[in-house]
């Protein structure tokens, strides 16, 4: 894709500052000015050979300005008046022809043929990737979050206006905001153990990261959660930079957790599917490669994942313990996303507590203010082993069997 130097004479907003209803710019690049002339619904360019191009304009336009692409092509960008907003449209002229400049607004849809902009918005050019190509770039600075810039851009190339998403998107206090980063992250070895679904006690002493944006997005919401407490991650500052040949963009922010200072980089290179995270600069016990969550991102948190995601269902007991026949167990979802009904016992609601201390085997409690606690031993996607136990203490309970567990595989799992 040939990539041309955006170098726009004038800002194109205001637009009352350069408004023109005629003007003489060289279109074509062929060392002869032509005359541009706006006459009411009409667009004309005449040469001074005295030929002359129309072109009607629906509805009829107010200004009319030049925008250089380069030394030798230049675009005619003409501005319609709305009810509190402003329409650009964009034509080229060459070898005698004036035609339209498509601007796509979708992936490949160029349906629209127009940029628009409300009074709050401004319509400018840089060079944001400092590639030596510039952008047309349509700003709005948004009233909340506070220090917000909405930023749409788009780059000529090969007769069209090209959308630029990567270039685009949300800011916060200069800080790009990237709502793919949502969600959680594990460490590496940590994440796998979730993705088996065995042995999560690597899961419970790893840190992890949760990645948030408060309603309307921006500005990000981390926490740095470990075995003994949970720390908000400050973002002070971020640097990016975009590869847009291959769609690909590093996004790397300076973060702070209390005293500790470092980096956390976002580098969709990595893994183009699931890009991990990268923490640096905050200590061994810290840093490292941290994973996105084997799991949909629709489970605000682990333990609601392993409770609705996981353990909801019908479950079979495999054998019998003595001459005790056991009967299947119905998992339902409780009231609150970490919560489930057993029914076992069907009046009481029991929560996944991933802080309570267990032992091995075991892989979490489910506690209930109603009634006893009870104990899961995680053996994959089909298979789990359940037995009741004893808690004691508060906030952080250690918990213990009082019985033998009870093994049960899922009621439509494969054979």
């Amino acid at each position: 894709m040939r990539r041309c130097l955006l170098v726009l004479l004038v800002w194109l907003w205001p637009w009352s500052a350069v408004a023109q209803t005629s003007l003489k710019f060289d279109l074509d690049g062929d060392g002869q000015a032509e005359t541009i002339v706006l006459a009411g619904s009409e667009l004309r360019v005449r040469t001074q050979g005295r030929s002359e191009i129309r072109m009607t304009l629906a509805p009829s336009a107010r200004a009319v300005e030049t925008v250089p692409l380069s030394g030798r092509m230049a675009l005619l960008g003409v501005v319609f008046e709305g009810a509190g907003s402003r329409c650009y449209a964009f034509f080229r002229y060459r070898t005698g022809n004036l035609a339209a400049v498509p601007v796509e607004v979708g992936e490949d849809d160029f349906a629209d043929r127009r940029i628009c902009a409300t009074d709050q918005m401004q319509v400018r050019w840089t060079d944001l990737n400092a590639d030596g190509s510039s952008e047309l770039i349509v700003e709005e600075r948004l009233g909340q979050p506070k220090r917000a810039l909405r930023r749409r851009v788009y780059r000529h190339a090969e007769g069209s206006w090209n959308a630029a998403p990567l270039l685009s998107g949300l800011s916060v206090d200069g800080v790009p905001i990237l709502p793919q980063m949502v969600g959680s992250y594990y460490r590496a070895e940590a994440g796998a153990a979730l993705e088996n679904l065995q042995d999560l006690q690597e899961l419970r002493t790893s840190p992890a990261l949760q990645v948030a944006l408060p309603v309307g997005g921006g500005p990000y919401q981390i926490t740095l959660r470990t075995p003994g407490a949970e720390a908000g991650v400050v973002v002070t500052g971020a640097q990016r930079s975009v590869d847009l040949a291959r769609g690909e963009q590093v996004l790397t922010l300076s973060v702070a957790v209390g005293s500790r200072t470092g980096r956390l980089i976002y580098d969709s290179a990595a893994d183009f599917a699931d890009p991990p995270l990268l923490l640096v600069g905050l200590g061994r016990d810290l840093d490292g490669i941290y994973r996105p969550a084997p799991y949909a991102p629709q489970w605000p948190t682990l333990e609601a994942y392993l409770a609705q995601g996981v353990l909801i269902g019908l479950w079979n007991p495999l054998g019998n313990v003595g001459l005790v026949l056991r009967d299947s167990l119905r998992i339902q979802a409780g009231s609150s996303p970490n919560g489930v009904v057993l029914s076992l016992r069907p009046a009481n609601n029991y929560s996944v507590d991933l802080t309570a201390a267990v032992s091995a085997p075991y892989d979490l409690a489910l506690v209930s203010t109603g009634g006893p606690s009870w104990l899961v031993d995680l053996r994959g996607a089909d298979f789990f082993a359940l037995a009741p136990a004893r808690c004691n203490g508060e906030g952080r309970p250690t918990c213990a069997p009082t019985a033998n567990p009870v093994l049960y595989r899922r009621r439509d799992a494969p054979s």
